[in-house]
This record gives C-alpha cells, sequence and structure tokens, in this order.
C-alpha cells in the first residue's frame, strides 16, 4: 500500500510537471494540423489520470485493510496448507526459442529499415511477428501487415507530417509511389 501511494505521488507530480513543459514548447513556423505539444499532452494527461486513479483506490483500500490485516496470517496458512495437498500443472511452453526469434526479428527491422524503407520492412516484420507469435492465417497475416503499414504511414506522413525512412536505391523509388 505505501508503495502504491508513493508511486502515484510520483506519477502525478511526473506528469504535473511535463504537462506544463509540454504546453511551453515553441510552435512552429510551418502549418500544421497537430502541433509538437500534442502527443506529449495526450501522453502527460493519461498518465495523471492513471496516477489519480491509483491513488484514489489506494487510499480507499486503506480504510477497508485494518479489518483484513487480522486474517491475513490465517489466509497465509490456508494456502500453504492447500498448495502442499494440490499439485500444480505447469503447461508446456510451446515454442520455447519464440522470443528469441522476435528479439531477431526486431534487430533485422532496425538494420533493415533504413536500407529497404519504412513500408517493405514494417510489412514483412509485422507479418513475421504475427506468424512467431502463432497466427496461422495466410489472409489474417496479410491483411494485419499490410493494414497496419497503411495506417501508420497514414498518421506519420499524412497527419503528423513526419518522414519515414524510404531506402536507398530502387527501394526508395517504390516509396515515392506511396507517400
Amino acid at each position: 500500500m505505501r508503495s502504491n501511494l508513493v508511486i502515484s505521488i510520483i506519477g502525478i507530480a511526473f506528469s504535473a510537471f511535463f504537462l506544463y513543459q509540454s504546453t511551453i514548447l515553441p510552435i512552429p513556423q510551418r502549418n500544421i494540423i497537430i502541433g509538437p505539444e500534442f502527443w506529449p499532452i495526450i501522453l502527460t494527461v493519461a498518465m495523471l489520470i492513471v496516477s489519480v486513479s491509483l491513488l484514489i483506490k489506494t487510499l480507499l483500500s486503506a480504510k477497508k485493510e485494518p479489518a483484513a490485516e487480522s486474517s491475513v496470517e490465517e489466509t497465509v496458512l490456508l494456502n500453504e496448507e492447500v498448495a502442499k495437498e494440490v499439485e500444480i500443472d505447469e503447461p508446456e511452453i510451446a515454442y520455447p526459442n519464440r522470443m528469441w526469434m522476435i528479439i531477431l526479428a526486431v534487430a533485422l527491422y532496425i538494420a533493415l529499415v533504413g536500407l529497404v524503407g519504412f513500408i517493405i520492412t514494417t510489412v514483412v516484420f509485422l507479418f513475421a511477428a504475427s506468424w512467431i507469435l502463432g497466427l496461422k492465417k495466410w489472409i489474417s497475416l496479410t491483411l494485419t501487415s499490410v493494414l497496419s503499414t497503411a495506417g501508420l504511414v497514414l498518421i506519420f506522413t499524412f497527419f503528423l507530417t513526419l518522414p519515414l525512412p524510404r531506402g536507398v536505391g530502387i527501394f526508395r523509388e517504390l516509396s515515392f509511389l506511396f507517400y
């Protein structure tokens, strides 16, 4: 309880400070829809809401806790007895190397996105990552990777006017067809 109280207060202070800092960001000279302060404000307001809700939840549970403390020792003893009687069956890991495959895929993505470009690399990465994580239907894999990449390109290039890596050589020329 005490740690939740400290974390929520630190979160409120942190988000309030950065909320103020994001409101004083310089405004760019060009005409854009969303300014540089938009995402920091969204994130800090979300963090502020989560921190305040954690604080309220912690304070409300603190009022109920004194009555529950007397039965804590009994509950611990009961749980230990039940754990001794019941043998816990852990499921077998289907793909034990799945984490390493994802790490390798992310490393390859980072290495290739500058050379091949954002669109092709992201489609291949999302396809491979979804397959590694267990999605097996080819139509779902293809639609997920293509539509997600298209959504990201729309958000970053058109709404946020941020450039994405285009790649080099033929990949650069191909990227001009899309954005």
